[in-house]
């Protein structure tokens, strides 16, 4: 019997039509093959009303089937790859534009099934997940819903895209899809070079931002904080209840860099703006040409989304000092003061 190799292990994605409705996925990707990328959840308990020693297996009782999941890609400038992924993540899509075209995300309510999909507008209906150990076995989670999705970068390294979140339904025993790699140019750290307006990391009072910020890391990360509970009375395969928030969904910067004061947005006025409780804009542009750009931003005219927190200072060497924070991000208006913009060819 053959073993399973990570290197030989993917993920296919499917947005389905409506929470509960699975799909055949077709978009095949490769992933980072680090930690759990899927973590079914049951357990079998027994009858605990006995005048036993201890409980027996004669009389169990199964909990709620679910399946964890959690992947991380290097993100590739590719037009048709990640839009399921965004859609699932961020919950609503608007597409305009005909080459480019642009597919700008924004955080929608209800997450799950928070509208029908036109010609411009789509909406998350929660993925179909296929697993793949090639050779060996290929499992299915259904009705998968995001509950987490970051951005990141360090310097010197490829741009990356992670989500994990929860579905139900694991299938065992599902039928592989055969892969096909993502085509197009790897987004990297070089994309992110402060050319305003082309790319760039920027913050600072206008709108959007001009002025650059130069960052060893960062790490951008939507928390869509997804209650997933057993309902009785759910239809055939629906133990979960459709997903909707157990609380306000968070936004957040994590950024590293130097402890300097050599230019205008720069660890001495970042700290100077958390003493004054000055709120800023933020916009991170990635950009290997026209027809390929990654475009997160969080700026607004008046109320700017941008609370800078939990500044830090570190010495751990001779060397430079360190300088960590983070930016709380709490849009006014959500749908145009926090959104995610990726451009494509078609």
């Amino acid at each position: 019997m053959p073993i399973a190799l990570g290197y030989e292990s993917y993920a296919t994605f499917g947005m389905q039509t409506a929470f509960g409705t699975p799909v055949a996925p077709t978009i095949t990707i490769a992933h980072l093959r680090t930690g759990e990328p899927i973590a079914p959840e049951q357990a079998q308990k027994p009858r605990e009303s006995t005048a036993r020693v201890m409980p027996g297996a004669d009389q169990l009782w199964r909990t709620m089937a679910t399946c964890d999941f959690n992947y991380d890609f290097e993100w590739i400038a590719n037009p048709t790859a990640w839009l399921p992924i965004l859609r699932a993540a961020w919950g609503h899509e608007l597409k305009a534009g005909a080459g480019p075209v642009t597919h700008t995300y924004n955080v929608n309510n209800p997450p799950v099934d928070g509208g029908t999909d036109t010609g411009t507008d789509f909406y998350n209906h929660g993925l179909t997940i296929r697993h793949t150990l090639t050779g060996v076995r290929t499992y299915e989670i259904r009705d998968a819903c995001v509950t987490q999705w970051y951005l990141s970068c360090e310097a010197d390294n490829p741009i990356h895209m992670g989500i994990s979140g929860k579905g139900q339904n694991f299938q065992d025993g599902a039928s592989p899809v055969s892969f096909t790699d993502v085509t197009g140019t790897l987004f990297t750290w070089e994309h992110l070079y402060a050319a305003s307006p082309n790319s760039g990391i920027f913050a600072g009072a206008a709108n959007p931002p001009t002025t650059a910020i130069p960052l060893r890391s960062f790490k951008a990360q939507l928390d869509n904080n997804l209650r997933f509970v057993p309902f009785i009375g759910t239809a055939s395969g629906l133990e979960m209840k459709l997903p909707t928030r157990d609380n306000y969904p968070a936004f957040t910067i994590e950024c590293e860099t130097d402890f300097d004061d050599i230019s205008a947005t720069d660890a001495v006025s970042i700290m100077t703006d958390f003493v004054t409780r000055t709120q800023e804009n933020i916009q991170i542009k990635a950009r290997v040409d026209a027809n390929n750009i990654i475009d997160l931003k969080a700026s607004a005219a008046s109320n700017r989304p941008g609370v800078i927190n939990a500044p830090r200072i570190r010495a751990n060497s001779p060397g430079p000092v360190q300088f960590s924070f983070r930016y709380d991000v709490y849009p006014a208006v959500v749908g145009t003061d926090l959104t995610l913009t990726f451009t494509t060819l078609t």
